[in-house]
Order: C-alpha cells, then sequence, then structure tokens
C-alpha cells in the first residue's frame, strides 16, 4: 500500500513541478516512468489521483503520437487515497464503502478513541444542549 501510494506521491510532484498555475500539460506516460513503478501500477496510480480529486484531466492523449495531456492539479496526495480500491462508478454503495474505509483509518490513527461512541456522545450532548437553549428560550 504505501508502496504505490509512494509512486502517487513521485508523480504528483513530477506534475507539479513541470505545471505552470496548476496545469500540466505533457505525456503522462513519460512523467509515470520518472516514479520507477512498475507499467501495472499506471491505471491504478492515474485512477485513484483523478477520483481522489487530487488531478483532474482536462485532455487525456491516448495513443502517444506526440499529443499532449492537460492536468489540472488540485491537491498532492495521501496515504488514505490509497486506503482504498478505486471505483469505476460511483454508486451509494461504493461512497459508503469508502467512507466506511476512511473511518476505520481515522479508527487506526486515534487508536484509544471509539470514533462511534464518541459521535453518539456528541450527538446526546448536542440534543441535551438544544433543550435547555429552548427551555431558557422559552420555546
Amino acid at each position: 500500500m504505501s508502496e504505490v501510494f509512494g509512486y502517487g506521491l513521485v508523480l504528483y510532484n513530477e506534475l507539479s513541478k513541470n505545471a505552470s498555475d496548476g496545469l500540466w500539460e505533457g505525456s503522462m506516460v513519460e512523467a509515470f516512468r520518472t516514479t520507477g513503478a512498475s507499467n501495472t501500477h499506471y491505471s491504478r496510480l492515474y485512477r485513484t489521483l483523478e477520483q481522489t480529486g487530487c488531478i483532474e484531466t482536462l485532455l487525456a492523449a491516448r495513443g502517444g503520437g506526440g499529443r499532449v495531456s492537460k492536468i489540472r492539479l488540485i491537491r498532492p496526495p495521501t496515504k488514505d487515497d490509497f486506503s482504498t480500491k478505486p471505483t469505476v462508478g460511483l454508486t451509494k454503495e461504493s461512497l459508503d464503502a469508502i467512507i466506511e474505509q476512511r473511518i476505520r483509518n481515522l479508527e487506526g490513527r486515534l487508536p484509544n478513541i471509539d470514533l462511534h461512541e464518541l459521535f453518539i456522545t456528541y450527538e446526546q450532548r448536542f440534543t441535551e444542549l438544544e433543550r435547555e437553549v429552548n427551555r431558557l428560550n422559552g420555546t
């Protein structure tokens, strides 16, 4: 996992250093070669960067022939971006799976905190606070 994230970060940084005003133009295949990653990672890296909002493809050049791709750089990738499998079409189920994975990632970083219990506690406290405010306002 961290190896693929590393390749994604190297690719983003390569695009970034050759970008002008957040817009990169060139051969994505050539940029990918700078990562040192196996060609088997190309699609996953590209899709993950795109689907997680790190890049936006404005023009995708396919088939070589000297054509250039145009990519808008939005933000560098994070390890969390590479923690779930990229999805081809985002459905409610796949979005739910991404959210669940991100919650698990947060829980992994905060091993002594039960996020589910924390949210329940906060919900109860906010409900009590709203009741007290309404009581004091006479509503």
